[in-house]
C-alpha cells in the first residue's frame, strides 16, 4: 500500500510540473491528475481500519474526512494567494506559481509516503 502511496504523489507531483512548465497539452495531463487521486483514495480509505483500533474505525473515518475537509478549506485560499504573488511573474504561463505548489504538496507527500514505507 504504501508503494502505491509512492506512486500516486510521484506522479502527482510531476504531472503539476509538467502542467507548470511544458507545452504539453493540458487535457493529457491531467489523465495523470486522475490517475494519481484514482490510487491515493483506493488506497487511503482502505487502510484507516488497518491502523484503527476496530472500537475506533468509526472515530478514525472521521479525523481523516475532517482532516480532508480542513485541506478542502484552506487549499483554494491559499492557492488564491499564489497566484495573486506569481502570475505577473516571467515563469512559463500564469498558472505556473500555482502548479509549483501542487508539485510541491506531491513531494510533501511523497516524502510522507516513504517515511510509512519505512516504518
Amino acid at each position: 500500500r504504501a508503494g502505491l502511496i509512492v506512486v500516486s504523489a510521484m506522479t502527482l507531483s510531476i504531472v503539476h510540473v509538467l502542467l507548470g512548465f511544458s507545452s504539453i497539452p493540458a487535457f493529457l495531463l491531467l489523465f495523470g491528475v486522475g490517475f494519481s487521486y484514482c490510487v491515493f483514495a483506493a488506497v487511503l480509505w482502505p487502510s484507516i481500519p488497518l491502523v484503527v483500533d476496530v472500537s475506533q474505525v468509526g472515530t478514525g473515518y472521521g479525523v481523516v474526512t475532517s482532516l480532508q475537509n480542513v485541506g478542502l478549506f484552506l487549499t483554494p485560499l491559499v492557492v488564491g494567494q499564489v497566484f495573486d504573488s506569481t502570475h505577473t511573474l516571467p515563469l512559463s504561463n500564469e498558472y505556473s506559481g500555482v502548479e509549483l505548489f501542487f508539485a510541491l504538496q506531491g513531494a510533501v507527500g511523497l516524502a510522507a509516503a516513504i517515511v510509512l514505507q519505512f516504518d
